[in-house]
C-alpha cells in the first residue's frame, strides 16, 4: 500500500488496487466465435453466468415462455453441458493419467447426454410449433340468431 497525504494533512494509507468485478468477470470467461461464453474458471460466479448466458439462448430458441418439459430440458442441458466443460478441465489438471482418461469419459458422457436432450428439447419445440391454434367459439349472438331461423 502507498502512503499518501489525507485532506487533513495527516498520512492515510491508499485503497487497495480494486479491480472492478467487470473485468474479474472477463478473466473468469471468454466469448467464443459465435459469442457463447465459455468458462476459463470453475467458480460459483462464473457459474451462475454461464448458466444464464446459456439459459437465454436456449429461451430464445425456444420462441417464448417453455412448458414445464422444455424448461426441465433446458435445466438438465445447462447442467449437462457445465458438467463436460468442468470435466474437460479437470482432466487437463488430473495427477494422474488413470484419473486424466475417467474424467475424460465422464466429459464424454456428460457431451452425449447434451446431444440427446438437445434432440428432445428440438423434437416439443416443433410440436409446439405444429400445434394447430386453438378453436375460438362462436360468438353467443350467432348462436342465438341460428336457433332463432330455425324456429317457425
Amino acid at each position: 500500500m502507498v502512503p499518501r497525504l489525507g485532506i487533513s494533512g495527516g498520512m492515510e494509507v491508499a485503497a487497495p488496487n480494486i479491480m472492478p468485478s467487470r473485468e474479474i468477470s472477463r478473466r473468469s470467461t471468454y466469448h467464443r466465435q459465435l459469442g457463447r461464453m465459455q468458462p476459463v474458471r470453475f467458480s460459483p460466479h462464473s457459474r451462475w453466468r454461464f448458466q444464464a448466458d446459456r439459459a437465454a439462448i436456449l429461451l430464445r430458441r425456444v420462441g417464448g415462455q417453455p412448458d414445464e418439459r422444455q424448461a426441465h430440458l433446458i435445466d438438465q442441458m445447462i447442467h449437462a453441458e457445465w458438467q463436460a466443460l468442468m470435466l474437460g478441465h479437470e482432466a487437463k489438471t488430473a495427477a494422474s493419467e488413470q484419473l486424466k482418461y475417467r474424467r475424460i469419459d465422464l466429459a464424454q458422457e456428460a457431451r452425449r447426454q447434451l446431444l440427446l436432450l438437445d434432440r428432445e428439447l428440438a423434437a416439443t419445440t416443433r410440436q409446439a410449433r405444429a400445434a394447430p391454434p386453438p378453436k375460438t367459439a362462436r360468438p353467443l349472438s350467432d348462436i342465438v340468431a341460428d336457433l332463432d331461423e330455425g324456429e317457425p
